[in-house]
């Protein structure tokens, strides 16, 4: 479990940041430019690595695996969600009794009142199993922000799909499709943004805080600029994901640290930024 400390923080508290790796993704170098993106912006943030791929030969030969809405009901969904929850939960211990992490907070609180919680491909299934958990414990009751980026399935089963009826009033999320995408299916996002804005068939979210994006290629100029399902997580910085990626989840991170600092002004500037079209 990897935890980015924000360094300078005149505060009082800062809030917290949970990100969901992808398929083979246990490698945080691949993420760590989003990581310190987040950190960078004054939130606690919470890498968990957990399992891939896990030995199947215990599972009967006639199981027949499903899909539907945005989802299936694979095995491999209950170690990896559980072993993410559980590095989540290692991290907070650690946090407390950490006396060098506390030296670098040098007195800054831990808001878990305001959170940000996001996954790439695979760690979208498993944002929605630990942000439910989370939620459900109260974390996120005065800001939110959920950023799942080239979505993955999430679990079918009822005891690891998550609840969604638990998304407060504020939450704000964002799920983004990538142009040439060729890893995951692109309806998987669309049922999952279907899903969110329900709640569940909950009561529906207001539209304006639950946004679809697309982020388009670029074949104008040279290098041509194309929008894959590695955009959000790669050794080599792409300069499209400073376009469309590294600003938009500074802006959701700036949002909630601002928050979490009762800036309101800030906070504001920074969800325009967001999630008003054109800015």
């Amino acid at each position: 479990v990897h935890i980015f400390v924000p360094v300078g923080v005149e505060e009082e508290s800062v809030g917290v940041a949970v990100l969901l790796h992808g398929y083979q993704g246990e490698i945080v170098e691949f993420y760590r430019d989003s990581l310190v993106s987040l950190a960078g912006q004054g939130l606690l943030v919470i890498f968990p690595q957990y399992v891939s791929d896990m030995d199947l030969s215990s599972i009967p030969d006639d199981f027949e695996l499903t899909y539907i809405f945005g989802g299936s009901d694979h095995p491999q969904h209950l170690p990896r969600y559980t072993m993410a929850l559980y590095g989540v939960d290692a991290a907070f211990a650690f946090i407390d009794d950490d006396a060098g992490l506390q030296g670098t907070l040098e007195g800054v609180a831990v808001d878990t009142d305001h959170l940000w919680i996001g996954g790439h491909s695979m760690g979208v299934g498993t944002t929605f199993y630990v942000m439910s958990e989370l939620l459900g414990r109260g974390m996120g009751s005065e800001s939110l922000v959920v950023d799942l980026e080239a979505p993955w399935i999430h679990a079918t089963q009822p005891e690891l799909m998550g609840n969604m009826s638990l998304l407060p009033d504020h939450a704000l999320i964002q799920v983004v499709e990538y142009e040439t995408d060729i890893v995951v299916e692109k309806c998987i996002g669309r049922w999952q943004h279907a899903r969110l804005w329900a709640r569940d068939s909950a009561t529906t979210l207001p539209a304006e805080q639950v946004t679809f994006l697309q982020v388009p290629d670029d074949y104008h100029g040279f290098p041509r600029l194309i929008a894959s399902h590695y955009l959000p997580a790669g050794l080599i910085r792409d300069s499209l994901a400073d376009h469309s990626y590294y600003p938009r989840i500074e802006a959701q991170a700036d949002y909630v640290s601002s928050s979490a600092w009762n800036d309101d002004v800030s906070a504001a500037a920074a969800k325009a930024w967001f999630t008003t079209e054109g800015e």
